[in-house]
């Protein structure tokens, strides 16, 4: 694989899709080239966060993760750059036709944010985070509806309390001492156990707000693990399917507010992350 197609982190780039086509189930909106293009630009922007996420990492990456590609190949930087400005204009161009060019420089913004000022920093880096992919959320909102409905905010809030909780969890990678590792990736559970509840307010009543209980054992099951054997690789996988579980998540979100058609689109979006991750080289043992 060639170390740009590395850099943009193309297996998890579905799930910020996911997060469009989420919001345009919820607002009832039909499949059109406004989505196309709203979701198109919630990709684009996805992959140039990555490439920047790199760039200011590399310093760190040397001694750290020396396997990562402008660690290995320092010459890419110039076009890694290059392909960074590129993918933000393309999202936010993307995002102009959608009709909300100002809602996907914020997503660019805040996705610049976390890499450029935050990301040394807790709790700004975690918040930072958080913020991207809520704003993602609100994104899709005002490309398909024109604006913000009020569970628009709920389900970006709910969301956004899962991703600042995934965050947090990848910050137990770093702690060598095992109690503070496990500590971190508890309440990295307990976060993901929080916005579960705040999302369960979207469904249309008790009963189907017991979708939010798909994710939570999901994630109940691979937490206990991690919290066993508590080192660097056990937190990163247990990030890693924080990550892969947004699409269970917005799944059930849809099965709980009823909005079941959205599953096509989420299920598309899982399935091109299946199918990327199964083409991609493993890695050696």
């Amino acid at each position: 694989m060639h170390p740009i197609v590395k850099i943009l982190r193309p297996a998890l780039a579905p799930t910020a899709a996911a997060d469009v086509l989420t919001a345009a189930a919820l607002a009832g909106a039909a499949p059109t080239w406004t989505l196309a293009a709203a979701t198109g630009a919630s990709v684009c922007i996805y992959a140039g966060g990555m490439a920047q996420n790199d760039l200011v990492d590399r310093k760190r990456d040397q001694t750290v993760n020396p396997d990562r590609p402008l660690v290995q190949h320092p010459e890419l930087r110039g076009p890694t750059r290059l392909l960074m400005l590129g993918l933000f204009a393309a999202g936010v161009g993307l995002g102009a036709y959608a009709g909300a060019w100002v809602a996907a420089l914020a997503v660019v913004v805040c996705a610049s944010a976390y890499n450029l000022v935050c990301k040394s920093f807790f709790p700004a880096n975690v918040m930072a985070m958080a913020s991207a992919r809520g704003a993602n959320v609100l994104f899709g909102f005002i490309a398909v509806t024109g604006g913000i409905p009020t569970y628009g905010w709920l389900f970006a809030g709910g969301y956004a309390i899962y991703i600042a909780a995934v965050s947090g969890a990848s910050l137990a990678e770093d702690f060598e001492q095992q109690p503070t590792l496990k500590f971190t990736l508890f309440l990295a559970y307990l976060g993901q156990l929080v916005a579960f509840v705040a999302l369960a307010f979207l469904a249309v009543d008790v009963t189907q707000a017991m979708w939010m209980l798909v994710p939570a054992v999901l994630l109940g099951v691979a937490v206990g693990p991690a919290l066993r054997v508590a080192d660097r690789g056990a937190a990163q996988k247990y990030v890693f399917r924080s990550l892969l579980a947004i699409f269970v998540v917005h799944g059930a979100v849809l099965l709980a507010a009823g909005a079941n058609h959205g599953l096509i689109g989420v299920g598309a979006a899982g399935a091109a992350t299946f199918l990327i991750l199964c083409a991609l080289p493993k890695k050696a043992p």
